[in-house]
């Protein structure tokens, strides 16, 4: 039960798959299936898996606040997500479940470039800066409407992640209501709304 606390993060993701499932069965008219709503959630979780990595080279399961590294190492990189997928349009087509998998993995990244952390790395490789939206620089969890975009350089980021990271995050921007937990709650009211109210 104590353990309890630490889910709170995956509700945003969570909420994010139930979305992108009601609305992708809504415009292709597809049958609903609880696999389809599976499967949009497992996508809007996929590039975390780089925690897993992340765990088993550093120890810590987000982030190495001592050493300035965070998961988001590993699989977010959304361009290059976009030529993997473009690559699977182009040999297997445009199958609704391709699409939804596509569109949650995107809706992943922009989740984590609002609220907690300090961004993804949109243009890697061809950039290494971190984007960041709706937040200001160097604050590890926020929500404002300016500036609409932050960058981060690798070595800022790693300052950041050294000098502003905090290893209680989770108690404090998510087991109260701060900008960070209403925007991930609302995703995950919103996806559980249509799951339950909108297809049956």
């Amino acid at each position: 039960m104590k353990h309890l606390p630490k889910l709170l993060p995956a509700l945003g993701d969570a909420g994010i798959g139930l979305i992108v499932s009601a609305v992708m069965l809504g415009w292709f008219a597809a049958p609903h299936t609880i696999w389809f709503v599976l499967w949009t959630i497992a996508c809007a979780y996929l590039p975390d898996l780089d925690g897993a990595f992340h765990f088993l080279t550093t120890g810590k399961m987000v982030a190495d606040l001592e050493n300035g590294r965070d998961h988001r190492e590993g699989l977010h990189y959304p361009l290059l997500w976009a030529v993997l997928f473009a690559a699977l349009f182009y040999f297997l087509g445009a199958s609704v479940w391709l699409i939804s998998a596509l569109v949650a993995i995107m809706l992943h990244f922009i989740h984590d470039m609002i609220g907690i952390g300090w961004g993804v790395w949109v243009f890697a490789p061809i950039d290494w800066g971190s984007y960041k939206l709706f937040s200001k620089k160097w604050v590890s969890a926020d929500v404002s409407l300016t500036p609409v975009v932050t960058r981060y350089s690798q070595a800022e980021l790693k300052e950041a992640l050294m000098t502003y990271g905090e290893a209680d995050w989770v108690e404090r921007y998510f087991c109260r209501l701060t900008h960070v937990s209403v925007v991930d709650y609302s995703l995950c009211i919103l996806g559980l709304a249509l799951f339950l109210f909108g297809w049956f």
